[in-house]
């Protein structure tokens, strides 16, 4: 009974209302994967990680099979294992590339036939090791939505992007 007396404050404290200054459930806890924005080395990895996080924050997304590639304007590859992974673990909405296929000129889910969307990095190229430049594709199935050129440039510890919407820039090739 001593123990119950000892016990029983603890766990009254323990589940009191949390304190004004803890985050609320919707907001980062600061435990998940790190932004690729910080990191110098990965600037493509960096545009999709800043277009992807865009998409998923906007009202716009709509549950379909989402993918990220490169292309070099002819056909479009996964990205390296590292980030693709990466990027998974910061927007678990993204699918890895494998799991869209470009059937007949539009893409879809590799299993359910579904309708799928393609975010495409093309015509991507560094000056130096801070200042990039890159054009960003969005297709469902077969229609681009949204083709934008991305500058970037590091500065105080992270890529700083800057769109411009203006442009419709074709891929090369």
């Amino acid at each position: 009974m001593r123990r119950l007396a000892v016990a029983l404050p603890l766990l009254i404290a323990a589940c009191t209302l949390p304190h004004e200054d803890a985050p609320h459930e919707d907001e980062p806890q600061g435990n998940g994967p790190a932004s690729f924005a910080d990191d110098r080395s990965q600037p493509v990895a960096a545009l999709l990680d800043h277009v992807l996080e865009g998409y998923f924050a906007s009202p716009e997304h709509d549950g379909y099979t989402v993918c990220a590639a490169t292309t070099d304007g002819r056909e479009a590859a996964a990205l390296p294992f590292e980030q693709e992974a990466g990027l998974m673990a910061r927007h678990v909405s993204l699918a890895s590339f494998d799991a869209c296929s470009l059937v007949d000129g539009a893409w879809q889910n590799v299993d359910s036939g579904t309708l799928a969307q393609v975010f495409e990095v093309h015509s991507f190229s560094c000056t130096d090791i801070d200042h990039c430049s890159g054009f960003v594709t969005f297709t469902r199935r077969d229609t681009v939505l949204h083709n934008s050129l991305y500058r970037m440039t590091f500065a105080d510890g992270a890529w700083q992007f800057s769109e411009d919407r203006r442009l419709i820039g074709g891929r090369d090739g």
